[in-house]
């Protein structure tokens, strides 16, 4: 419950901070492939033995415009990160809440964004068919990390992206057995933004 509650939180404080400065308000959605970096885990799996996996995001944004070419885009976002483990028949799923605060470059159609991104661990599985649940208190509950993406926004307020999801911090706490490997995604997004570009 907690956790829902602070999702709202975040979700009407980017509200209220929207209206407050006529920002624009926009939805996002899409799929990833998401792996992990880093070094050999705890129980002699090698990084290599990982590989990627499909999951999904989706969520709400703002805009707030300085000026026709730069903007500050905050997202709330449900992504699904994770990995496929060695011969593909069991995968580690992570659900985050994310949270990326972007710096938006605008060129009349393209678009080039980056920025910090902050995670929150809502649930984790690992498993084939029947998926074991992991207790997050035995992983990092805060993910950090960063996004960088290009894209084509049309004037109807219709966007199509690529990005590029890292992580800075790692998926487990030390001397876990993930604690050494960092979330890694790439994104395709597909965005509307309400009254157009």
């Amino acid at each position: 419950m907690k956790k829902i509650l602070l999702s709202l939180g975040l979700l009407a404080g980017l509200s209220a901070a929207a209206q407050a400065q006529g920002a624009k308000f926009g939805i996002r959605g899409g799929i990833s492939a998401n792996t992990l970096s880093g070094d050999d885990d705890k129980f002699g799996n090698v990084i290599d033995n990982y590989s990627y996996g499909l999951g999904g995001l989706g969520g709400v944004t703002a805009q707030f415009a300085f000026s026709d070419l730069i903007s500050l885009q905050p997202e709330l976002l449900y992504n699904l990160k994770g990995t496929q483990i060695a011969d593909g028949k069991d995968r580690l799923d992570l659900h985050y809440v994310d949270l990326p605060i972007l710096l938006k470059v605008n060129a009349d159609g393209p678009y080039f964004e980056a920025g910090p991104q902050v995670g929150y661990l809502i649930s984790a599985k690992l498993g084939g068919e029947t998926k074991t649940r992991i207790e997050t208190k035995d992983l990092q509950g805060l993910s950090l990390g960063y996004v960088a993406g290009v894209g084509y926004q049309l004037t109807s307020g219709l966007s199509l992206g690529v990005r590029f999801n890292g992580g800075i911090s790692s998926v487990g706490k030390d001397d876990d057995r993930y604690d050494q490997q960092r979330n890694q995604s790439f994104n395709f997004v597909v965005g509307y933004e309400f009254g157009g570009k």
